[in-house]
């Protein structure tokens, strides 16, 4: 008979099992932000829209526990709202708050960009080659992967110029992520016009040539477009809302 050696102290047992059961909590919470996240950044769950937990439990295959941490995660990202009698909701659309978001990446985002040169080839062929894959995408914002590549394109062509700092780098994509939902819904519902991949092109040429001024007036441009072509869209498909007031 082979001896298998003492047997684990059973509260080591229900440890290794409390651990795993939480792994898997998180897991499924993890999953339920991600397609809760997508649901209202695609316009499926149109701003100011009341987020049924039914309608989750039922789209999601899971219980109400993981859904509501999941909401309460998305209120922190600004994604989710919570209205007294009327429960989570998505955050309205804003003129006000879109208008400040591209303030403030009108403000650091070409700084940014004209500081970031010179930039190594190496660094060169890592923009070159994100572009390429942003412009295989032939749908865009209708692509569910386009914006996470629309992202990394863009922190390649200004993260040199951030030189490490990582509360610049939060406070950016922190903007970015409020701006995508309404980029995102433009392109998506209100189908106004993709994002002008000649502005990228542009800046892939100036940051090649290190030419950091041309940079920050081309990314300046980029977003001046966005922003226009986002605010036409709120106002044709009335999307617009009074966006709760943030402490």
């Amino acid at each position: 008979m082979v001896d298998s050696g003492p047997a684990a102290p059973a509260g080591d047992m229900s440890t290794a099992a409390d651990a795993a059961g939480a792994t898997i909590e998180r897991s499924i919470t993890e999953a339920a932000i991600e397609r809760i996240r997508a649901e209202i950044l695609s316009g499926r769950i149109r701003p100011g829209e009341r987020i049924r937990l039914r309608t989750l439990e039922q789209l999601l295959g899971v219980s109400h526990i993981p859904i509501r941490e999941a909401l309460r995660r998305l209120e922190g990202e600004g994604l989710v709202a919570s209205v007294p009698q009327k429960g989570a909701i998505a955050t309205p659309l804003s003129l006000d708050e879109l208008a400040e978001v591209y303030e403030l990446r009108k403000m650091l985002e070409p700084l940014l960009a004209s500081r970031a040169v010179p930039m190594e080839a190496s660094h060169l062929k890592e923009i070159e080659k994100a572009l390429s894959a942003m412009e295989a995408v032939e749908e865009e914002w209708l692509d569910p992967n386009f914006g996470g590549l629309h992202r990394a394109f863009h922190w390649l062509v200004i993260s040199p110029g951030a030189r490490g700092n990582r509360v610049v780098e939060h406070t950016i994509r922190q903007l970015w992520q409020t701006s995508e939902r309404y980029v995102r819904f433009a392109m998506v519902v209100g189908r106004q016009a993709p994002v002008a991949a000649k502005h990228h092109r542009r800046l892939l040429r100036a940051a090649k040539q290190g030419d950091g001024k041309a940079m920050a007036a081309e990314l300046a441009q980029h977003l001046e477009h966005t922003e226009a072509g986002v605010r036409r869209a709120l106002a044709v498909e009335g999307a617009l809302g009074d966006a709760p007031s943030r402490p």
